[in-house]
């Protein structure tokens, strides 16, 4: 853009403008941008922890994982035993039945909560939902 056009007052720009921070007189620059009234209670509901069925959701999926790592643990550990020992008769993988029922619980609770969060929304959900539908339409006008 040539020198003589950078005053560009009330003008739809249809370019990329660049400012060397130098430039700029005043030390500031306003831009203006189609926006989102956002209330306080609002941006509180967006910051909150998560108390949704898809918050709890990953957290179970959290608790099948970590367990699952416990079980890999276990078994390296056998491996390690059973090269390690003499008798290879002597050394057993010791998993127990409420570990195996225990990720099969987390598992089932993290797909049965992913459900029930896509059918129902919480309040977050709604909220940004609801920006998300602003912005859309603020584009097609």
């Amino acid at each position: 853009m040539p020198e003589d056009s950078k005053n560009i007052v009330n003008q739809d720009v249809q370019e990329t403008l660049r400012f060397d921070e130098h430039n700029i007189k005043s030390g500031r620059l306003k831009i203006e941008v189609e926006a989102y009234p956002l209330h306080e209670n609002d941006f509180e509901t967006l910051v909150e922890s998560g108390k949704g069925a898809t918050d709890w959701a990953i957290r179970f999926l959290l608790i099948a994982i970590g367990s699952i790592i416990i079980f890999i643990a276990k078994v390296i550990q056998f491996i390690v035993a059973f090269n390690a020992a003499e008798n290879k008769n002597n050394v057993t993988l010791q998993v127990q039945k409420y570990e195996w029922i225990s990720i099969l619980i987390s598992i089932v609770l993290f797909i049965i909560l992913i459900i029930i969060g896509k059918c129902f929304k919480n309040r977050k959900d709604k909220l940004i939902k609801k920006i998300r539908d602003y912005f859309k339409s603020a584009k097609n006008v």
